[in-house]
């Protein structure tokens, strides 16, 4: 186990919108989002999540560090997979936005990094969950496609009234896209 105290004495109340957590690594960012989607649990102190519709949790859904992908689909049955009801259009469409429609036959093994990114991202907005926890989402992305797939991200929440929770240790984005 760690031997030193990670998040103490912190109190946080996230309202709807676009959140981020801006940090340096090791922070405690990641820690953070995975408390708040039971990935990880308190081991002491308390954790209140208040958000709620209709008596029950809001449906949530973590773009963790490393991806989460599925090494066995493709990158379109990520998609397909993860709507509550498959729809190949809306796939099609999250994949044309965030440039990987050409790649919706591969495995995430023949993906490099940003196009890893950018599927765990693609795939958490075909959830329809009503809360998106990304961590560092597109790190791995390069700096020229990065403003555009933060616009249809930002785009996508919005339109569809999503409460998003992101970390970064760059404060430019954490300014730029919590106020669009």
């Amino acid at each position: 186990g760690l031997s030193q105290e990670r998040l103490t004495d912190v109190s946080l109340e996230v309202q709807c919108g676009i959140t981020a957590l801006l940090g340096t690594s090791g922070a405690g960012k990641s820690s953070l989002l995975n408390l708040m989607s039971n990935m990880e649990i308190v081991d002491k102190g308390v954790l209140s999540k208040g958000a709620q519709i209709n008596d029950a949790p809001f449906p949530l859904y973590i773009v963790p560090q490393d991806y989460g992908l599925w090494p066995q689909i493709n990158v379109e049955d990520h998609l397909l997979k993860s709507m509550p009801k498959a729809d190949s259009k809306k796939a099609d469409y999250i994949l044309d936005k965030l440039n990987l429609k050409h790649k919706k036959n591969e495995y995430p093994e023949f993906l490099s990094q940003g196009e890893c990114s950018r599927l765990s991202i693609a795939r958490a907005l075909a959830t329809e969950a009503s809360v998106l926890l990304m961590d560092e989402p597109l790190a791995n992305v390069d700096a020229a496609g990065k403003a555009a797939y933060w616009e249809f991200i930002i785009a996508e929440v919005k339109s569809k009234n999503i409460s998003l929770i992101f970390s970064t240790h760059v404060a430019d984005e954490a300014v730029s896209y919590t106020h669009l």
